[in-house]
């Protein structure tokens, strides 16, 4: 069955906002379907729709989005265990996700990670090529990854983590969960996939 969203989309920089229906495909495996509930307009979104932030087009700007989700996959990495990666673990436990790897680069942290739910813990330092290792680990890439530092490096092996292509999206429950979510390339309302958590769009 064919699902339809409205969308405000840009098709050419600078140009205006286009009300328009757009298509939303059947969920895969390593996807997730957000019901989106309201969607914050930044200065990145403005950035990008003058084309100062280049990003493919067309696209429904709007990274910053409250909603629930509908339907998740079922690999997540995390990278560091500070307060969001701390919440990122714990969230995907309580929804009962098949595999959660954390990637943290304090061996100290290790043992919590686990305590929380992480099905395999992974120190940085120890792969030449972080994201290709994680790659091989998940039988060919993450559904999702929570990036929670803002480091370039980590940003890189959070993308390179995940099957293709890449947006994002923070961990979330299962059905009903609510809450926000950062998204890098919109141009498929309603859907998250392959995600990361990145700030710019």
């Amino acid at each position: 069955m064919t699902r339809t969203r409205a969308a405000a989309v840009l098709r050419e920089y600078g140009a205006p906002l286009r009300l328009e229906t757009v298509t939303v495909p059947e969920l895969r495996d390593d996807e997730v379907l957000v019901q989106i509930h309201g969607v914050g307009i930044c200065h990145t979104d403005l950035t990008a729709a003058t084309g100062g932030v280049p990003v493919p087009r067309p696209v429904v700007p709007g990274h910053e989005g409250a909603g629930v989700v509908t339907e998740q996959g079922s690999t997540i990495v995390v990278f560091d265990l500070g307060a969001v990666g701390t919440a990122a673990v714990m969230t995907e436990r309580i929804s009962l996700c098949e595999n959660i790897i954390v990637v943290a680069p304090d061996p100290r942290r290790h043992g919590l990670a686990r305590s929380l739910g992480a099905t395999e813990v992974l120190s940085p330092d120890d792969h030449d090529d972080l994201g290709r290792h994680l790659r091989r680990l998940t039988g060919g890439g993450a559904g999702d990854a929570v990036e929670s530092v803002g480091a370039q490096s980590v940003i890189r092996q959070a993308l390179s983590s995940l099957t293709s292509p890449g947006v994002s999206f923070p961990s979330w429950p299962r059905r009903g969960a609510t809450g926000t979510f950062h998204s890098t390339n919109s141009c498929r309302p309603s859907i998250s996939r392959n995600s990361t958590t990145l700030s710019p769009l």
